[in-house]
């Protein structure tokens, strides 16, 4: 289940930060979409702020009219405390999903990403990168013969 930020930062932020106007932050609390009341507010919250650029994205800069706004929106929980760098639109499935945990998901796959890529990291590499083939060869070379120790140690 996707959950919205609701923590508060220890210091405050400026409406500026979200990317919004005033007028926008109004016209978004007028349609029902902000949790908040942004007028005569000095200062916002960090989880407020990110409604705010979350709202600003889908309803300003998208250009997704703004009944296709409202029928995304309605899968997600109040307040719209999201972030596009931890959840998107799949237009197939039409629901939010979250993105993967990239540092999990490179441990979890690290011996396919690398043997996967690696014809296509040497057919890129130049002249200047011959220091860090060298590295590479000299890490492999170590690792062949820290092997051959054990498996000779096993015989």
């Amino acid at each position: 289940m996707i959950v919205p930020n609701r923590q508060t930062d220890l210091f405050k932020h400026k409406l500026t930060e979200s990317g919004c106007s005033l007028h926008q932050a109004d016209l978004l609390f007028k349609e029902n979409l902000l949790s908040f009341n942004p007028t005569g507010k000095e200062e916002y919250e960090g989880f407020e702020i990110e409604e705010l650029r979350f709202l600003k994205s889908l309803y300003f800069d998208s250009g997704f009219s703004i009944n296709i706004v409202e029928a995304m929106l309605s899968k997600l929980e109040k307040p719209y405390g999201y972030s596009f760098n931890k959840i998107y639109w799949d237009y197939g499935s039409q629901e939010w999903k979250e993105l993967p945990n990239i540092d999990s998901y490179i441990n979890d796959n690290l011996r396919d990403i690398i043997f996967d890529n690696f014809d296509e990291f040497l057919d890129n590499l130049c002249e200047d990168d011959t220091a860090e083939l060298s590295t590479i060869k000299d890490a492999i070379n170590k690792r062949l013969k820290k092997l051959a120790l054990q498996n000779h140690e096993n015989i």
